[in-house]
């Protein structure tokens, strides 16, 4: 079988699985072209949800004061601004991760 992905370092792959899952899940899983293509998958919808995450104000009491609507589009503008590249909300992994843990184990097991 061909490996279109030979340049990929599976230790890097591994490492995301870990970041996602468990250090044993990601030991389980044999790295493929499937099991990349679903990882790479996940972390693109992962970072989706994270920006989206960008644009959710912050909770706060019953009312929102002029006050609290000002300092919470600033901090926004600041999320949105200085995002970096890498950083991915807790919520965003979690979710990624439910999504794709089946998938990526089947994958992982030539199915």
């Amino acid at each position: 079988m061909s490996n279109k992905y030979e340049d990929v370092n599976n230790k890097d792959v591994k490492k995301i699985l870990e970041a996602f899952f468990s250090k044993g899940m990601a030991n389980q899983i044999d790295i493929n072209d499937k099991v990349i293509e679903l990882v790479w998958e996940m972390l693109s919808s992962s970072k989706e949800c994270t920006k989206a995450m960008n644009f959710v104000p912050r909770p706060q009491g019953l009312v929102a004061s002029p006050m609290y609507v000002a300092k919470e589009l600033a901090k926004i503008a600041y999320r949105l601004s200085s995002q970096k590249d890498d950083s991915v909300y807790h919520i965003c992994k979690v979710f990624s991760a439910r999504g794709y843990a089946t998938k990526i184990k089947l994958a992982g097991m030539g199915l």
